[in-house]
């Protein structure tokens, strides 16, 4: 039982599964708001058609983590765009998703810390990603997305056409914090 909603284990794990990929992500988008010019590619970019209106990320940025690639996108006015990949292997690949994915996960926000439309909250939802390049040595990775998201709390339906992320810088370690150096 999650919130009042009977789930299947294989559904409770897809969940749990989607969720922690989801949570490393957002963290990942808290983590690059915090950098300053000196720490940003300029030629990084990530860009999409949302319902219709173009998007584009300020500071694209992105971690890969445990087989874990998160690539998230914040743009001038607060809309996110995260995406959350199973990447065992560090290496260029192309992944479909449905709602009974359990390797990856999409959210689109209005705003930071809003409720997200997800790819996993509808039948009808889906997505797809394809990493086409990943510079291990100048730690760089571009790629294409789209997805049809649907926010379960009032099943309001997102779009997301055209999406491309083109040299975004990736870590492979978070930077120690203030609270983690003492």
């Amino acid at each position: 039982l999650y919130k009042g909603i009977f789930l299947s284990k294989k559904h409770a794990l897809m969940f749990k599964l989607n969720f922690i990929g989801l949570i490393t992500a957002c963290s990942l988008s808290i983590f690059f708001m915090g950098c300053n010019d000196d720490d940003v590619d300029i030629n990084a970019s990530m860009t999409a058609t949302i319902n219709g209106e173009s998007w584009e990320a300020v500071i694209p940025g992105a971690s890969y983590s445990l087989g874990q690639m998160g690539i998230v996108g914040v743009s001038s006015n607060d809309q996110n765009v995260i995406l959350s990949i199973s990447l065992p292997i560090l290496e260029p690949g192309s992944f479909q998703f449905d709602q009974s994915s359990t390797d990856g996960a999409i959210a689109y926000t209005e705003t930071t810390g809003a409720i997200a439309h997800t790819f996993n909250g509808s039948l009808a939802a889906n997505a797809t990603v394809a990493i086409t390049s990943i510079d291990t040595a100048a730690m760089l990775l571009s790629g294409t997305f789209e997805a049809f998201c649907v926010r379960a709390i009032d099943n309001s339906e997102v779009t997301i056409t055209d999406g491309q992320f083109t040299n975004v810088p990736y870590e492979t370690e978070l930077p120690a914090t203030s609270s983690s150096l003492s």
